[in-house]
């Protein structure tokens, strides 16, 4: 596990996680595709970084996320229940449509929890602006941040 900007670090298979929190703001950034392995890392690190704040919001880049491992899918669904009373809010920046359908119907069974989908970055920076001091994507490279 490495860091940068506040971002800690993580890499299996073709999967990468970022993860940073500030307040009561916790942000991941998956980039590639979430197997199982890496879906447990996310899990046990926002776990972590929950302990400090009694309430959360949740920021989540997906944007490029490609593909997920079911099972990764189903382990955020037993995680959900249990930690659900204390987040607020949940961002998404997907442009995955499966996805967005999940979102959907996580807004159903947890209403107590706003869940909202962006698909587009400025969207999303937008919302998480409120909460989270502004840093370069952890996987842009110098030429991707000078083209913005």
């Amino acid at each position: 596990m490495a860091a940068r900007d506040g971002f800690r670090f993580w890499q299996f298979g073709s999967g990468r996680l970022w993860i940073r929190s500030s307040g009561p703001a916790i942000e991941a950034v998956v980039e590639g595709y979430l197997d199982v392995t890496l879906n447990d890392t996310y899990m046990r690190a926002f776990d972590e970084a929950m302990q400090a704040f009694p309430r959360r919001v949740g920021f989540h880049d997906w944007e490029r996320l490609h593909g997920y491992d079911p099972r990764a899918r189903e382990g955020w669904q037993r995680w959900l229940p249990t930690r659900g009373d204390t987040l607020d809010e949940v961002t998404f920046l997907t442009r995955l449509r499966l996805v967005r359908m999940g979102i959907v119907v996580a807004n159903l069974a947890y209403p107590r929890i706003q869940f909202r989908v962006c698909t587009s970055l400025a969207e999303y920076l937008g919302r998480s602006d409120r909460w989270l001091p502004r840093v370069a994507r952890p996987y842009e490279t110098g030429l991707e941040q000078r083209l913005r």
